[in-house]
């Protein structure tokens, strides 16, 4: 129902003059965006952090370094995009500041983890396009059949990483920065929520050419969520206390060498998986099997969904989490003219194990 208001009928909601939230996660956004290619170039500041005779100076400059950074490009964005800061009240002028605190807790986060990885960022906020779209620069979208045409997948990734072998074996993830404490679930997956992430890993992986040439194809590396939150990092803290309440969340492949490749000293610093005392990849890790069981999910589930809006299929059905429903947070809970004891879609919670092993038999069953 909300993608038919959004796309179909093209309704958007009222704007307010305050910050909100979105805002509050655009201006984040726009500082990773500015300053990562920055950061990442062969100067930059992570191949300086990553240089041992370089690293003890940047790393003792490192937040002072990120708090300027961070203040310059959010007032440029605020002056060119939203009338400055003249005339806005003191709400605007909190929140905006509680944006520059996350943005640089999020490139703190981001530089530490580089520092010790093997993975590289090689693109940021990659279009995702469609065919047609020949303008466009980013990677051609996955063309999935339905009923009298097809359905293809438009957005944006907001930073792929890739990490190649010494014996030439390449890996990509995605990784996308959420608002608020979005967590990945697997178990989402079977309502149709989550699809988003894989579907980017899947066709970045169709398109390995830009990245390789004609080397060889890309495996799936996993895909994380890195959240946009407003904790403050602290001084006093340890970094590894920090980092810890900065990990991120979702799927990693159960590979050792992976895992390595992501987490230097094999622990749970920066991703949800580590190795443990037998060198074996724990936490949330899943095959290169599982990863092609989830593809065939995913792309089944996008297929459904086309169908059913094809045939009109738009009824408000929220998902019911626990006693959470996101009607509250709706858009457009004054349009669906949907009653508190309507019928709702229960989510069912289960191990990511339990999720696995019944999408396994699902696609089995289907041959």
């Amino acid at each position: 129902f909300m993608y038919f208001c959004n796309y179909g009928l093209r309704v958007r909601p009222r704007q307010t003059a305050q910050l909100e939230r979105n805002v509050f996660g655009t201006l984040v956004h726009y500082a990773m965006e500015m300053l990562m290619p920055a950061y990442t170039a062969p100067d930059g500041l992570i191949t300086r952090l990553r240089d041992e005779q370089t690293a003890p100076a940047a790393e003792e400059t490192l937040m002072t370094t990120l708090q300027s950074d961070v203040h310059r490009v959010i007032g440029e964005y605020i002056d060119t995009r939203m009338g400055g800061t003249a005339e806005k009240d003191g709400r605007f002028l909190y929140q905006v500041n509680l944006a520059e605190r996350s943005a640089c807790n999020m490139l703190w986060h981001t530089l530490k983890e580089f520092q010790q990885s093997r993975f590289d960022p090689v693109d940021f906020e990659l279009d995702i396009h469609p065919a047609e779209d020949t303008d466009s620069e980013g990677v051609l979208s996955i063309r999935l059949p339905i009923t009298d045409g097809s359905i293809q997948l438009r957005g944006k990734v907001d930073r792929v990483d890739l990490y190649i072998r010494a014996d030439g074996t390449a890996y990509v993830r995605v990784v996308d920065y959420k608002t608020g404490s979005t967590r990945f679930d697997l178990c989402e997956l079977t309502a149709g929520l989550g699809m988003q992430m894989l579907l980017y890993l899947f066709i970045l992986c169709d398109n390995s050419r830009r990245y390789l040439e004609d080397r060889g194809d890309l495996r799936p590396a996993g895909v994380l969520y890195h959240p946009l939150s407003d904790l403050v990092v602290e001084r006093g803290k340890s970094d590894s206390d920090r980092l810890r309440r900065m990990r991120m969340s979702g799927l990693v492949l159960d590979d050792p060498a992976v895992v390595l490749a992501m987490e230097a000293e094999g622990g749970s610093h920066f991703i949800p998986a580590k190795l443990n005392k037998e060198g074996k990849p724990t936490g949330n890790v899943v095959t290169l099997d599982q990863f092609r069981i989830l593809r065939r999910v995913v792309e089944d589930l996008m297929m459904q969904m086309g169908e059913r809006l094809l045939q009109g299929d738009i009824a408000a059905l929220p998902l019911k989490k626990g006693e959470s429903i996101p009607c509250r947070y709706c858009d457009y809970r004054a349009v669906c003219g949907r009653d508190p004891e309507d019928p709702v879609t229960e989510l069912v919670k289960k191990s990511m194990d339990a999720v696995l092993a019944e999408l396994e038999g699902e696609v089995s069953d289907r041959g």
